[in-house]
């Protein structure tokens, strides 16, 4: 497999890029001049032909590499990498992957990288060894689009942008676990649903290890959501520790939202924080990447300017809505 290479080095705030790559055939992927964002990050191009998927790498030093996303190309591939403001030196290239290959950002963990695939508003999709790991499911059509039934479902509470019985039925076989907070929990008694045999309720506080990867419930309430009846979740795999925050305002008992490396964070303002809101939030807990997540109408740019710089926390914006 032909490896293209993209060489960025930054020192003292001034940049240099050198684009390397074997001579090309055509219709070879090759990556164009990068371009600088108007916040300081990089927008990696990647000319590839329509239908293909890569991975694409980076490395501090040409030996060890390491995932920074998967994507589909339509002619092109752009990606922005946002850590750039917070590193010296980084190099990129570009491995072609099978077409049906997970598309998103990954997360490394000490048992390989996780795949997060976003959708929109609060659902996204971890995978990872083998399991699909879906937040609040809400479209029936995930199958129908490619993508894999569910080892476990997370859902954080039964308002219907994060909880949909139906979605939830398209998704599960006889080996998947759904995790569930007490009010969906009470939903799905409510409704007879078969689905109550393989799930696991969590009160705040309680945890459950399901395929490996360990689920803590911890709050989520805000003046729409009494304390209790909705979960966030702190999932713990391969040794990295994810905050979901589902639908919650910050004067929440933090006490277990520590150490966190990649954080999920509710911004939309109606009810939840808003972006203001939210960045102070993210300042205290202190993950290594956040991503702003069911915004709706709000600003997620303004969150990443009120979140800063200088504490590290690299802020990953996606079209979420």
């Amino acid at each position: 497999m032909r490896h293209f290479e993209l060489a960025l080095s930054v020192v003292g705030g001034l940049a240099a890029c050198y684009i390397a790559a074997a001579p090309l055939q055509a219709q070879s992927p090759q990556f164009t001049r990068p371009q600088w964002t108007s916040d300081g990050e990089l927008q990696l191009n990647l000319q590839a032909a329509g239908g293909q998927r890569f991975l694409i790498q980076w490395s501090e030093d040409l030996r060890n590499w390491h995932g920074l996303a998967t994507a589909a190309s339509t002619g092109m591939v752009q990606h922005v990498d946002s850590a750039v403001p917070f590193v010296a030196t980084r190099f990129y290239r570009s491995v072609q992957v099978p077409t049906n290959a997970t598309t998103g950002d990954h997360i490394p963990t000490d048992q390989g990288d996780a795949v997060m695939r976003h959708f929109n508003h609060a659902t996204f999709l971890l995978w990872w060894n083998g399991l699909a790991i879906y937040v609040d499911p809400t479209s029936t059509t995930f199958v129908s689009q490619g993508y894999p039934l569910a080892s476990l479902i997370l859902v954080t509470h039964n308002h219907s942008d994060h909880y949909n019985r139906n979605a939830l039925n398209a998704l599960t076989n006889a080996d998947t676990v759904l995790v569930v907070s007490s009010n969906v929990y009470a939903s799905l008694v409510s409704a007879g649903s078969p689905l109550t045999n393989r799930t696991v309720r969590l009160l705040n506080g309680q945890s459950t290890e399901q395929r490996g990867v360990h689920i803590e419930a911890v709050p989520a309430s805000n003046n729409n959501h009494p304390l209790g009846a909705g979960n966030g979740y702190i999932v713990n795999m391969g040794g990295r520790r994810l905050y979901i925050s589902g639908d919650t305002s910050s004067g929440i008992d933090r006490s277990r939202i520590t150490n966190i490396d990649v954080a999920f964070v509710c911004c939309d303002g109606q009810f939840n924080m808003g972006p203001p809101e939210a960045a102070q939030f993210v300042r205290a807990i202190r993950p290594k990447v956040v991503y702003p997540y069911h915004y709706n109408q709000a600003n997620p740019v303004a969150f990443k300017t009120q979140v800063g710089r200088d504490l590290g926390i690299e802020v990953r914006l996606r079209p979420w809505e």
